[in-house]
């Protein structure tokens, strides 16, 4: 029975690393959506008037809040959330800083 052992662990060795190499493969596919995907909101971000930022803010929080709930409560990372908040808030105070000084 302990002959049967090593016959086993290459298969499995092998099932494993091709998993593993798929869950990667997988992760950086993902991974570059994302950075496409920030990209292209950033440069959307940056196209918004002064006047909509208000309500794309209460919108994107309203929304975080409500897809949140598909995800189980261990999974979810509002601290990620609040970095499209946070370039919203900052977007809002450049050009409070503008009208100040311009």
């Amino acid at each position: 029975m302990e002959n049967d052992k090593p016959s086993k662990t290459p298969n499995f060795e092998k099932r494993v690393t091709g998993i593993l190499k798929d869950l990667m493969a997988a992760n950086k596919s993902s991974l570059n959506r994302q950075l496409a995907i920030e990209a292209m909101m950033e440069a959307m971000l940056a196209q918004v008037p002064q006047a909509v930022l208000p309500a794309l803010l209460e919108e994107y929080e309203a929304g975080c809040d409500r897809l949140a709930q598909r995800l189980p409560a261990n999974m979810q990372e509002p601290d990620l959330w609040a970095r499209w908040s946070g370039a919203i808030s900052a977007r809002q105070e450049r050009f409070q800083r503008e009208q100040k000084t311009g």
